[in-house]
């Protein structure tokens, strides 16, 4: 049985699954659904966010790139996050970096990569440059964990300037960002930042 073929029959006994415990299932799976989560993260985590988060497939909108990254110039990213934000029943932002993440281990190993992942990922290039002084004591795993980290915080900041979550703040919607590590060999996730509409305000100066 070939990768399609083996798909294919699982798709049908998942269907079978969710049928015998819901019979109801699909047609609420079909429904007009708000979610209240955002999850960004890059490609390379084996494990389900549904799972991780344990929430149902309609709570959760997953976006995934090479990096992780949070890039205004993105269209797609940001008709994502703009809808996301749209939805009444936004409530949180997760920027989540995990271990093993490939983006993160080539730019660490120095591994030559294609000539269009080199200029996707400029930024996390130029991070694990702005450090590697901080860095060069460490293991190459304790490296991997540091960039990971860095690019987290640089991501969160990325997000909290774009201009539709500064409008949704500046309308009072309480939309939380959260930067969250999530470590594969243990399967733990460590928050490693959080910015809310309170910090906002703390920016903003109020107006007389």
């Amino acid at each position: 049985m070939n990768m399609r073929e083996r798909i294919l029959l699982e798709s049908r006994l998942w269907k079978i699954q969710k049928e015998s415990l819901d019979k109801d299932y699909f047609k609420s799976l079909s429904g007009n659904h708000l979610p209240k989560l955002l999850w960004i993260e890059s490609f390379g985590n084996a494990a389900s966010v549904s799972e991780i988060t344990n929430t149902e497939p309609h709570e959760v909108v997953v976006y995934r790139n090479h990096g992780g990254l949070c890039r205004a110039d993105d269209a797609n990213f940001m008709a994502v996050l703009e809808s996301f934000i749209d939805s009444s029943d936004a409530q949180n932002i997760v920027v989540c970096g995990h271990s093993n993440c490939n983006a993160v281990r080539n730019t660490v190993s120095g591994k030559a990569t294609g000539a269009y992942t080199s200029r996707w990922l400029e930024e996390i290039h130029e991070m694990h440059d702005q450090y590697s002084m901080e860095m060069s004591p460490l293991s190459p795993r304790q490296r991997e964990r540091k960039l990971t980290e860095l690019n987290i915080r640089r991501q969160l900041d990325n997000v909290r300037s774009i201009d539709v979550i500064q409008r949704a703040w500046a309308n009072g919607r309480s939309v939380q960002l959260l930067g969250w590590y999530l470590d594969l060999n243990r399967g733990e996730i460590q928050e490693i930042d959080a910015v809310s509409l309170r910090d906002f305000h703390k920016e903003v100066p109020a107006r007389h």
